[in-house]
C-alpha cells in the first residue's frame, strides 16, 4: 500500500493493488484502539477500524480489523469475553469468509481440551495459509479466549503458546480480557 501511495496510486485504491498483503493482521492489530475510543459502541469502533483498515487491506484483513474493534469496544459493556466476541460479528458481511472462519472457532471453542488442540485444528482447517494471515490467527484469539476462562495471566500465556503470529493474537486476547476485567482486576 505505501509503495502504490508513492507511486500515485489514489489511496482508495492503494491496498487493493498489487498487495499480497491485504488480507494478512496488519489492520487487525492496529484495531485495538478503536475499539478503545468507542467503549460500549461497537457500530462506531467497527467504522473507525474500516476507515482505517480500507488504506492497506481488503477482504478478511479489513473484516479483521473491523470485528476485533467492534469486539473489543464490546467487552467495555460486558461481562463475558465470548459474548463480545459473538457481538463482533453484527459489523462484519455475515456470509464473508472470515466470518465463517469466526463461527467455526466459536462453534468449536467449548470442545477443546488445551492449547495443543487449538492449534491442532486451526492447522488442519488452514493448511498453506500464511501464519500472519487474519483469518487463523482470529481463530487463536477466540481459542485462548475460551481456553483462558477468565484469567489473564493465562489467557496471554495460552494465545501466545498457539504460535503463529502470538505477538498479535496475544495483544488482542489482551485488550478484549482486559476491557471486560477493567484495571482493578
Amino acid at each position: 500500500a505505501l509503495d502504490n501511495l508513492r507511486a500515485g496510486v489514489p489511496a482508495s485504491k492503494a491496498g487493493e493493488r498489487n498487495n499480497p498483503y491485504q488480507e494478512w493482521i496488519g489492520a487487525d492489530i492496529r484495531s485495538d484502539p478503536w475499539g478503545y475510543a468507542a467503549p460500549g459502541w461497537p457500530e462506531k469502533a467497527a467504522e473507525f477500524a474500516y476507515r482505517d483498515a480500507y488504506l492497506s487491506h481488503r477482504y478478511s484483513g479489513l473484516y479483521g480489523a473491523m470485528y476485533f474493534s467492534a469486539v473489543i469496544s464490546a467487552a467495555f459493556a460486558l461481562d463475558d469475553p465470548i459474548e463480545a466476541l459473538h457481538i463482533g460479528l453484527t459489523e462484519i458481511p455475515a456470509k464473508c469468509r472470515f466470518a465463517k472462519d469466526v463461527q467455526w472457532a466459536l462453534e468449536l471453542a467449548p470442545s477443546l481440551k488445551d492449547w495443543r488442540a487449538a492449534r491442532a485444528a486451526v492447522d488442519a482447517r488452514f493448511q498453506g495459509m500464511h501464519c500472519v494471515h487474519t483469518n487463523n490467527n482470529a481463530c487463536l484469539t477466540i481459542f485462548g479466549l475460551h481456553l483462558g476462562r477468565m484469567d489473564f495471566t493465562k489467557t496471554i500465556g495460552i494465545t501466545v503458546a498457539m504460535g503463529l503470529d502470538n505477538d498479535c493474537t496475544g495483544a488482542t486476547a489482551g485488550s478484549i480480557l482486559g476491557a471486560v476485567l477493567g484495571i482493578e482486576k
